[in-house]
């Protein structure tokens, strides 16, 4: 797992051609949810991203704008193995393009990234992440390049340049371990400010070092690159064929919004981008791949966002009062406010935090839950099963305070907390109950984690 060390310290291949390109890490290799896809939205409405990220007035990109940037995300996708896609909506977006009278007469372009996270224990393991990234094009004093951005034009290289930004590539002059004036040039690298030779349409060779380290050529949690299960590398098993600039993408499909009744409703995705809305009830969709091939991300306001990173099969779909989501390999429940939740809570007080990475036993507990069970009956049901049906309170305690604190309770604290149950002031199950409702439970199970990613099951 991901640590806020990792998300903050920049490791360096050794290579200085391509150190001299990296300063921060890039979030994107971060996220905890496993997502394998990022999107990106030309929305520049009230409200949106970029709206709230700059001060001056913005403009959307004109079509000449929208077909360069989609092509250099196609051609991204083809050095980082990312799948990138595109949405109408900047609240589904991690990368937003904009134009606007950037200050400075000399800027052309301009990359702006930033995000915010939440941790749990002493490794500061991350639990969320939000990464957003802004580019942006003037459209004042660089008006005449930028307008029309075709390749092998000054405008398509600001825009490669910027994208590179939002890539996680550093100018080579300023960064950490700058690069030699010799060979600071738009030959080696977009990201020098020094031209050489013509107007580039492709990340140069340093680039494509810098690239291969931070992401391996296999896109977010492949075999390579950062957070991935073997690390960056620059030594590949195989030399992949030359990556070219791609045609164009198709345009999105056109998005429907399904809605669903006051009873338990069941969707399927399409290749559509929908918005689906369950109303009242117990409300399930269906998605047509494994979990690991989609991002599932909390909306600001409600709802949620999962992104198919298989093309052409589910799409980029708003989910709004849908409480479950079905893939082919199990379950994610989103109702962590709700029977999600309460399921959490007892698993996490009988079993302690490990108990919820059992998606077998979540799903026991969460389907009596459904079904309509009520705490007491779950805790009755676990107590009698880990513990025996004639459990003393001793034995209770014991094992609620090692799943909630972590550690063995002292004799003193079991004798003392054992005999408020013995009090008749609670049984054993209500006691267990009591316990699965305290914040201390919700914080060792990172219940806050859990609403911004869901709780898996099967």
């Amino acid at each position: 797992m991901a640590t806020v060390s990792d998300l903050q310290n920049i490791r360096f291949s050794g290579n200085y051609k391509a150190d001299s390109l990296l300063e921060n890490p890039a979030p994107w290799n971060f996220i905890p949810d496993g997502r394998k896809v990022l999107y990106y939205t030309f929305d520049v409405s009230t409200g949106s991203v970029a709206d709230r990220d700059s001060s001056t007035t913005l403009t959307s990109f004109n079509s000449s704008q929208m077909q360069a940037a989609r092509q250099i995300m196609a051609y991204s996708s083809q050095v980082t193995g990312i799948t990138f896609t595109e949405v109408g909506s900047s609240s589904q977006a991690d990368i937003h393009f904009a134009a606007t009278n950037l200050q400075g007469r000399t800027t052309a372009g301009l990359n702006s990234s930033f995000y915010n996270y939440s941790f749990t224990g002493p490794e500061q393991t991350l639990t969320s992440l939000n990464a957003e990234s802004v580019v942006y094009l003037d459209n004042v004093e660089f008006a005449s390049i930028n307008n029309t951005p075709t390749a092998g034009g000054l405008g398509y290289e600001v825009l490669l340049h910027e994208v590179g930004h939002a890539l996680g590539l550093a100018h080579p002059f300023d960064s950490p371990r700058p690069l030699p004036t010799a060979e600071d040039n738009t030959n080696n690298t977009v990201m020098s400010y020094t031209d050489a030779g013509q107007y580039k349409t492709t990340f140069q060779a340093y680039d494509l070092l810098a690239l291969d380290w931070i992401y391996g050529r296999d896109g977010l949690g492949g075999t390579y690159g950062f957070n991935s299960t073997s690390g960056p590398t620059l030594t590949f098993p195989t030399t992949p064929t030359t990556p070219t600039t791609p045609t164009t993408p198709t345009t999105p499909t056109t998005p429907t919004t399904p809605t669903g009744t006051a009873g338990a409703d069941t969707f399927t995705s399409t290749n559509a981008n929908e918005t689906f809305n369950g109303l009242g009830g117990l409300d399930t969709l269906v998605a047509r791949g494994n979990r690991g091939d989609y991002s599932l991300q909390p909306k600001n306001g409600g709802g949620w966002t999962l992104g198919d990173g298989v093309p052409s099969r589910d799409g980029v779909d708003t989910l709004l009062q849908i409480e479950r989501v079905k893939f082919t390999d199990g379950f994610v429940a989103l109702d962590l406010d709700g029977a999600a939740g309460t399921a959490a809570r007892m698993v996490g007080a009988l079993l302690g935090p490990a108990g919820l990475n059992n998606r077998s036993v979540v799903g026991i507990v969460l389907k009596a839950v459904d079904a309509g069970s009520t705490p007491l009956q779950v805790a009755q049901f676990g107590i009698s099963t880990l513990l025996g049906a004639s459990a003393t309170p001793e034995q209770v305690v014991n094992l609620l305070y090692a799943n909630l604190v972590g550690v063995a309770a002292d004799a003193n604290t079991v004798q003392s907390l054992a005999a408020v149950i013995k009090s008749g002031a609670y049984t054993n199950a209500s006691f267990a109950v009591a316990a699965a409702n305290l914040d201390l439970n919700a914080a060792h199970i990172n219940l806050v984690g859990l609403s911004s990613q869901g709780l898996e099951y099967i």
